[in-house]
């Protein structure tokens, strides 16, 4: 799928075409907090009600950190692989001005909370865009057995240069590249690339959002630091296939999970 050309369009036929389907789970199993702020929560989807999970999958959503864009872009690949029998951990996570700081602690306590309640025996991540960034960071933790990184933003520096992301990023971390380079540099996944967990990094050759070329330096540094790793390109893909489960970008992670 190349990318929308109306973004907004294309999210709400998405939503209501999730919303109208009778085949998968109508609500998550149960909504979690984790922290006091609204934001510091997630949603378990699973096709059946247990006290504890073999194996959880917690899902980022992207948005380039800015506020407006929340866990909602995730509910129709949450209910569809919830259908599919994977036990998924939507997240929600401080961002926005709330800054770096906010959104990296948020990782941790959630992923701490998640391990309390279900008790699970292999945890999987996965992100997408700048939820694929996050997905890298939390794969550091050695809870993590596979993160799965869809269309990551590796070089925050340059997607903010090139205003791939509305502002979000210096936003959030508080400075533009030109005004601070060396928050960029300690933000730099490259620069935070640790964890035993295997990679997988899934990008698309057509992607007009996070620049391919992103995840071919991301593989390159994976590799450097001896992080078993995949890299799959997918040709004419764009950036937002991912997250309507009709299209084979959503296959493809699907297909990852199940490794």
């Amino acid at each position: 799928m190349r990318d929308p050309d109306d973004l907004g369009e294309w999210f709400n036929a998405l939503a209501a075409r999730d919303a109208s389907r009778r085949d998968l789970p109508q609500a998550p199993l149960e909504t979690v907090r984790y922290g006091d702020d609204p934001d510091q929560c997630f949603d378990l989807w699973a096709s059946r009600a247990t006290g504890s999970y073999r194996e959880i999958v917690i899902g980022i959503h992207g948005g380039y950190f800015l506020q407006e864009y929340d866990s909602s872009l995730h509910t129709a690949m949450s209910r569809q692989l919830a259908g599919d029998g994977f036990a998924v951990v939507n997240l929600e996570y401080r961002r926005g001005i709330k800054g770096r700081e906010a959104t990296l602690a948020d990782l941790d306590l959630a992923l701490d909370r998640v391990l309390e309640l279900y008790h699970p025996s292999t945890v999987t991540v996965f992100g997408h865009s700048a939820g694929g960034y996050l997905a890298e960071i939390m794969a550091s933790r050695p809870e993590i057995d596979l993160a799965v990184l869809l269309a990551p933003v590796s070089d925050l520096a340059e997607a903010s240069r090139e205003n791939w992301d509305e502002g979000g990023i210096a936003q959030w971390l508080g400075a533009r590249p030109e005004e601070d380079l060396a928050i960029y540099a300690d933000a730099a996944l490259t620069s935070n690339i640790s964890g035993h967990a295997r990679r997988v990094i899934i990008h698309g050759s057509e992607d007009t959002a996070v620049a391919v070329s992103q995840s071919r330096s991301l593989s390159a540094a994976l590799e450097r630091a001896g992080i078993p790793h995949d890299y799959l390109e997918l040709p004419g893909e764009g950036h937002y296939g991912y997250l309507d489960p009709r299209e084979p970008a959503f296959e493809t992670l699907r297909s990852a999970l199940r490794m």
